[in-house]
C-alpha cells in the first residue's frame, strides 16, 4: 500500500513495469556492448606486453648466442 492508504492502478503498475522491461534491455546491451570491447581492449593490452616484453628479453637472448655488439 501506498502512504495515501490506496494502490495503484493496474494500467499504472503495467506501463512502469514495461518501462523497467525496456530500460533493463537497453541497459544489457550497453553491457553486452562494453563487456566486448573490455576483452578486446585486454587482448591488445596483453599483445602490447608480450610484444614489449619480447623487445626487453632480446639483448639477453643475443647475449646468450654471442651476437652482441
Amino acid at each position: 500500500m501506498y502512504p495515501d492508504g490506496r494502490f495503484s492502478s493496474e494500467m499504472v503498475l503495467d506501463r512502469q513495469r514495461q518501462a523497467l522491461y525496456e530500460e533493463r534491455e537497453k541497459l544489457y546491451e550497453e553491457y553486452r556492448y562494453l563487456k566486448k570491447e573490455y576483452a578486446d581492449l585486454d587482448k591488445a593490452s596483453q599483445t602490447i606486453g608480450d610484444y614489449l616484453e619480447s623487445l626487453r628479453n632480446e639483448p639477453e637472448c643475443k647475449m646468450k648466442k654471442g651476437e652482441l655488439e
